[in-house]
């Protein structure tokens, strides 16, 4: 994203989130993207914007579509895919997760639903760099699909083993006592 600021990206993105990352922190994400299309006004402004990552051989995922709410039904998200999913015609497969309100979205452009897994971990939604020593995979913003705790005895110390699976993704925790 040559030339852009963080001042370019203030202003509403992230509608929703309860802790939506800062303008500096959504420019991080312009930046590390791989492939990076916007949408911009007279005074360069970013009014919308989408994000994909790709291996560039067979892959990419679509992580962010973005329009500032002042300029949404006039076109320009379509653009935006439009153009997001020109860039990446030669790979294998585009994928992207949205919720099912706006499937008939992605739909009308030429993609089609499947099924899919996905953790999310609310703790970390404003992107925010880690402080030394903090979880991260704060409890609290776990979504798991199953808790269980068992014992045993390793040598003289007996051990508590707690976990919580996510899908395909595992979290345990050792407690010896």
């Amino acid at each position: 994203m040559d030339g852009v600021t963080a001042n370019q990206l203030s202003g509403g993105f992230f509608v929703g989130l309860p802790n939506p990352p800062s303008a500096h922190t959504h420019l991080e994400i312009l930046v590390n993207s791989t492939t990076v299309v916007s949408a911009r006004i007279e005074d360069e402004t970013v009014i919308g914007f989408i994000t994909a990552v790709s291996d560039g051989v067979s892959c990419a995922y679509i992580l962010h579509l973005e329009v500032l709410p002042a300029y949404q039904g006039h076109g320009i998200g379509t653009a935006l895919v439009q153009q997001m999913l020109a860039k990446l015609r030669h790979l294998y497969m585009i994928d992207l997760v949205c919720d099912p309100s706006v499937q008939p979205f992605y739909e009308r452009l030429g993609m089609r639903p499947v099924v899919g897994m996905v953790v999310r971990n609310y703790g970390r939604q404003s992107c925010d760099p880690m402080v030394p020593g903090q979880a991260s995979w704060p409890e609290e913003s776990w979504m798991p699909l199953q808790k269980a705790v068992f014992w045993f005895q390793a040598g003289s110390v007996k051990v508590a083993v707690s976990y919580a699976a996510y899908g395909s993704w595992l979290g345990i925790r050792v407690t010896a006592g």
